[in-house]
């Protein structure tokens, strides 16, 4: 079977190909691959040395701050945790008239903050 010059090319095909590529002599000698290897290994840098850890004793302070360095997210949470509480028990003075502004002759009640949420409360 030929496809725009080429030769479709079978799992028998392929498999003898394989088989040839790997029976095919190196084109490189091991003595030169292992001189290779022993310059690219004579060119590596060395490792470092691992040195002895610093044996002072951090302080109390120290130990405080260290655990309690991750709950940063707790004073976050706590700020905005107050600041609802704070909005919820104020009365917000200055949204009343903004309120009845934006309502103007409606009723909180049939005011339809989402009108487009019928097409995707209808069946079928």
């Amino acid at each position: 079977m030929m496809v725009k010059g080429f030769e479709v090319m079978t799992d028998k095909d392929l498999d003898a190909l394989l088989v040839q590529a790997a029976n095919a002599p190196r084109l490189v000698s091991n003595d030169l691959l292992g001189r290779i290897l022993d310059d690219a290994y004579s060119l590596q840098p060395a490792a470092p040395v691992a040195t002895a850890p610093n044996a002072a004793r951090p302080n109390a302070a120290q130990q405080l701050s260290w655990q309690y360095a991750g709950l940063g997210w707790a004073a976050g949470l706590a700020a905005v945790a107050l600041g609802g509480v704070w909005i919820g028990f104020s009365e917000p003075v200055g949204l009343s008239s903004v309120a009845e502004n934006l309502w103007a002759g409606s009723s909180a009640e049939s005011v339809e903050l989402m009108p487009d949420l019928d097409i995707f409360m209808t069946e079928g």
